[in-house]
């Protein structure tokens, strides 16, 4: 039997058919969508009687996606009535290399590189009016080209659609003083730091960008050190720089003030809007399962209702082995995609989202400069859900058919 034989597209074919189950189908796009399927799942057949190969053949991530296909119920998507034309929009041609591209804006993160540097890097010679005016003149560009764009093109990737959001909200004149005055109070106790732990070298270089976590620091030449953070942290204050300092090089063991800051209402409100400008809307209805009646019924009946609502996504990628996650700087619950199938049981949902909910209750617990998330008290909570048991096995079982 052969092996290591890739298809290519594959993936990428299974999340953008993702993306198109998380809004209402019309009648006929739902039948376009399943001729993909059909026509996807028989050209990878296809190809692998050719070589002689199983799937067994092919790389992890490819089998997960053929499994979600397979799983995929139509029937059960959402309903919307659509014009003829908006059916016939994307076919995706499948042939021999499955492709299903989203639709990239052709310089636009060499443009934004060039904007974040120039404020960021206190050598630099462009006037910030000039920089402004860049910022105010790409954000007018960007949404000339996708109004005209509109319904002509795939999907924005959801990386361009998050530089739309940041020009978007830097070309607001307070905004953009706002951007400068943090820089200025970032590089402050950062550089301190430095110098006090001289594990980098060079000239400090501050970027406020759409990202997850809460800081990047490395070492990016042998001339400059490059701290990249969220853009929201505009919001912070000194006093929450000098946290995220001592957090960035391991030197205190406060660290919970970050956090703290990341879930103020400045922060949050920032980070609200940021994402409201990028026009990206994450994905709660999936093919199968809702995870925003999964989170009624299980707020419901584990915490009486009174756990505010977080933000709750399916992921855009079909993993293997973990299968959900909350992110405390964003208070966002995310699930595998992997779970949004036929064959995966509404209790089993329902678990995922409790011990993620759990995550959101309990906090982390902070010692010696970590956090903990996984403590005595949060495992016993976690066995209170009443098929946890049961749910725990199949996530089990089904990791392993993953692999």
């Amino acid at each position: 039997m052969r092996r290591g034989l890739r298809i290519h597209g594959v993936v990428r074919a299974a999340q953008r058919l993702r993306g198109e189950l998380g809004v209402p189908l019309s009648s006929e796009r739902r039948e376009v969508l399943r001729s993909v399927i059909t026509r996807t799942l028989q050209a990878v057949s296809d190809i692998l009687r050719e070589h002689g190969a199983s799937e067994l053949s092919l790389p992890a991530p490819t089998r997960r996606a053929l499994a979600y296909l397979r799983n995929i119920d139509l029937d059960a998507a959402p309903s919307a009535v659509a014009t003829a034309s908006q059916a016939a929009s994307a076919p995706h041609k499948v042939e021999r290399s499955v492709r299903a591209p989203t639709w990239r804006i052709t310089g636009l993160p060499s443009r934004f590189e060039a904007c974040v540097r120039a404020l960021g890097d206190a050598r630099s010679t462009i006037p910030p009016q000039r920089v402004f005016e860049r910022i105010e003149g790409e954000h007018r560009h960007l949404e000339r080209l996708i109004e005209h764009h509109a319904g002509k093109s795939g999907a924005i990737s959801p990386d361009h659609l998050a530089l739309r959001g940041w020009f978007a909200f830097f070309a607001q004149r307070e905004e953009f003083d706002g951007y400068r005055r943090a820089v200025a109070a970032a590089r402050g106790p950062m550089t301190a730091a430095i110098r006090r732990q001289r594990r980098f070298l060079g000239h400090l270089v501050v970027h406020f960008r759409p990202m997850r976590g809460i800081f990047r620091l490395r070492q990016s030449s042998a001339e400059e050190v490059t701290l990249r953070l969220p853009a929201a942290m505009v919001r912070f204050d000194p006093a929450h720089f000098e946290a995220v300092a001592e957090l960035a090089l391991g030197a205190g063991e406060r660290d919970g003030r970050v956090l703290e800051a990341m879930q103020s209402p400045a922060y949050r409100a920032a980070l609200a809007r940021l994402e409201a400008l990028s026009g990206a809307r994450p994905v709660e209805q999936g093919a199968v399962h809702d995870l925003s009646a999964s989170f009624v019924r299980v707020n419901t009946a584990y915490f009486g209702g009174r756990m505010a609502r977080p933000r709750l996504r399916w992921s855009d990628r079909l993993t293997s082995c973990k299968f959900g996650h909350y992110d405390f700087t964003i208070d966002e619950i995310q699930l595998s995609a992997t779970l949004d199938a036929r064959n995966v049981p509404e209790f089993v949902i329902d678990a995922v989202m409790y011990h993620e909910l759990l995550h959101k209750e309990h906090g982390l617990t902070w010692a010696g400069g970590r956090g903990f998330a996984h403590t005595s008290e949060f495992r016993r909570d976690e066995r209170r859900f009443a098929r946890h048991d049961e749910a725990d096995r199949f996530l089990n079982d089904l990791a392993r058919w993953r692999a």
